[in-house]
């Protein structure tokens, strides 16, 4: 079983270690990465009085060690009048698992690191994990638009035990003062009141 808490840890050590040679944002008007029909797309304007030599795509996974390319722009980049913007599609990226991403300018130094989860739940309408669930766990589901969601949690007779909102595509549930038993969540739209989806998280001790 995957310990949770070691892999948390190790991540945040992995990119504070990156984030040490990062670029801050002196050279970028923005920088962004978001969805679009399960693909990532990501949005870079240079400011207005830098260039650099052309511009690298990175992206690091969680099963990697370091960031790789997916993809340049090459040629002089930015401009000494004007803000310059620069759009790049991944249009293969690695499902249900947190993907990050930034940008490496040719002469400038790189970007900060953003990331992404790119949510694959095949016929479901979520995807919760881990599951059985022990101290914490997610439900990630389409969430395009950033619209508020409403997320009840119920024992089994029905008592409402959490309510959670996000503006997010994942919920987070803490179940560690939660006794071992299967729990029923549903989840609406907090402003259409409609409702999106329900199922059953089984917490394990």
């Amino acid at each position: 079983m995957i310990n949770y808490r070691i892999f948390l840890s190790s991540a945040i050590a992995i990119m504070a270690m990156l984030n040490v040679h990062a670029q801050d944002s002196t050279v970028l008007e923005n920088f962004e990465v978001f969805e679009v029909n399960g693909n990532v797309q990501l949005t870079a304007t240079i400011k207005s009085g830098f260039t650099c030599l052309g511009i690298n795509f990175l992206r690091f996974e969680d099963s990697t060690s370091s960031f790789h390319s997916i993809g340049e722009i090459s040629g002089v980049c930015g401009s000494s009048t004007e803000a310059i913007r620069y759009d790049f599609s991944d249009l293969n990226p690695p499902k249900n698992k947190t993907l990050y991403y930034r940008i490496q300018m040719g002469g400038l130094g790189y970007s900060n690191i953003l990331s992404i989860r790119i949510i694959d739940s095949g016929e479901e309408a979520y995807l919760l994990t881990p599951n059985p669930c022990i101290d914490n766990c997610f439900i990630y589901f389409k969430n395009e638009l950033r619209q508020n969601n409403r997320l009840r949690l119920f024992n089994k007779n029905g008592v409402q035990l959490a309510l959670i909102e996000t503006f997010d595509n994942f919920f987070e549930i803490d179940v560690k003062e939660l006794p071992a038993a299967v729990y029923i969540f549903t989840v609406e739209n907090s402003e259409t009141k409609k409702s999106n989806f329900e199922g059953k998280i089984t917490v394990q001790k």
